[in-house]
């Protein structure tokens, strides 16, 4: 077979096929997300921003520290760094209602503040669609207002947007000596 052939060949057994490809499908609804995890606490569901979280952890051991307020779990050196590990639920006045083997430790790094904040549960990254985000967060518990901005609605459900500087902003919070 000549070079001449060869090239025809396959030239034919191209067109055959394109002939019978079938075209990308057209991408019709591309709306911007917000990436995020979410997690619950006080029965409610939450929010946080990917880029404000530093890691997730298993409730870590935690070294009790004396003279501290009760919210404070204690300290947890986690790879060569001191950790305060916080009980959220009881910084805002309530109790985890996990068992500790669900609890799960959302690690934040603001403003040179390096903290752990204890949570019922944390389920998953999500990506929530910014068309279903709403400045309002009314109905979420008033404990948690403060540290609140906004809700996105996924799957019926209300996903209030919880921001850590609030919290790290918050005299009350950062006062951690009984």
């Amino acid at each position: 077979m000549s070079k001449q052939e060869a090239f025809n060949t396959l030239l034919a057994v191209s067109r055959r096929y394109a002939s019978s490809a079938q075209g990308l499908p057209a991408q019709v609804d591309v709306a911007p997300t917000k990436a995020v995890v979410c997690f619950s606490l006080l029965g409610t569901n939450l929010a946080v921003a990917l880029d404000e979280v530093a890691e997730l952890l298993e409730m870590p051991q935690t070294t009790r520290l004396p003279r501290v307020k009760g919210w404070i779990k204690g300290v947890s050196n986690v790879r060569g760094r001191l950790l305060p590990v916080i009980d959220f639920a009881s910084f805002l006045g309530g109790v985890i209602s996990t068992p500790p083997k669900q609890q799960r430790v959302i690690v934040i790094e603001i403003q040179d503040v390096f903290v752990g904040l204890a949570v019922d549960t944390v389920y998953a990254m999500r990506h929530f669609r910014l068309d279903s985000y709403s400045q309002s967060a009314q109905s979420s518990p008033a404990a948690l207002h403060p540290y609140l901005e906004g809700s996105f609605k996924y799957e019926g459900e209300d996903w209030y947007l919880f921001r850590p500087a609030r919290l790290i902003q918050d005299p009350q919070f950062m006062a951690v000596a009984a």
